[in-house]
């Protein structure tokens, strides 16, 4: 048994708590291109975008798994 690394595209809502709506695609834009941690930090929240306590940015938990990529496969780790 080995295990594989396959890119898929995941698509995200993201939460902005702004003045309006151009500042809050402003801040959505920073996100754009970079990378965040998907484990439980203060990137992704789970709270309801109506709590006072959403933070200022925040990705929703719940994604959608988009197109896979199969060209760039890679095995990287063999169990065996």
């Amino acid at each position: 048994m080995k295990v594989f690394s396959i890119p898929v595209m995941i698509h995200a809502t993201v939460y902005v708590r702004a003045e309006n709506a151009g500042d809050a695609l402003s801040q959505a834009r920073d996100l754009v291109g970079g990378a965040v941690y998907a484990g439980e930090n203060e990137d992704f929240c789970g709270k309801d975008y109506s709590d006072s306590y959403l933070p200022d940015v925040s990705i929703s938990p719940a994604m959608t798994v988009g197109e896979l990529d199969p060209h760039f496969i890679e095995e990287v780790h063999d169990l065996s």
